[in-house]
């Protein structure tokens, strides 16, 4: 066998191995997304929803939004301190909405986020008053707590 032969068995110069982090494609890569998506969020929804009702289910999903949200701008540890206070705020809003009381309850958490500036924790803190904002009236004060409740977990 030729020198020649020899050499063209052989891996060129120019090809170097593949890295781990290159071996997932863009393919890949969304799948993962949306099983995260879907395990994350979805079944939680879903499994809430059967169990408690469908109010549960958009309480579960605003709470998921406002968790990921405010960690993403504040921090885990800052919303996992204020997870409690989103679900009060989140259970006031329900019980309270449309009515006047609802009006001093925005208020107070908007006067609540603004001292926020004070020590750095404006953006987290918003969190609290989209809480009492963007909810479905509910009747029953049990209703109420729920929805908060799992306003809360849903944060956490």
């Amino acid at each position: 066998m030729s020198e020649l032969e020899q050499d063209s068995s052989a891996v060129p110069a120019g090809d170097e191995p593949v890295r781990a982090n290159e071996t997932t494609s863009r393919p890949g890569r969304t799948a993962h997304v949306l099983v995260a998506v879907l395990v994350g969020v979805a079944l939680p929804a879903l499994l809430v929803g059967v169990l408690i009702g469908e109010f549960a289910a958009y309480a579960m999903l605003v709470g998921v939004l406002l968790g990921g949200v405010g960690s993403k701008l504040g921090g885990t540890h800052r919303m996992a301190m204020l997870a409690p206070a989103i679900g009060v705020a989140a259970a006031l809003g329900v019980y309270t909405a449309y009515d006047w009381w609802w009006a001093v309850l925005l208020a107070s958490t908007g006067l609540l986020t603004g001292a926020g500036i004070g020590f750095g924790w404006l953006a987290p803190l918003l969190m609290i008053p989209y809480a009492a904002t963007f909810v479905s009236p509910a009747t029953a004060a049990r209703d109420a707590l729920i929805y908060g409740v799992v306003v809360a977990i849903g944060t956490l």
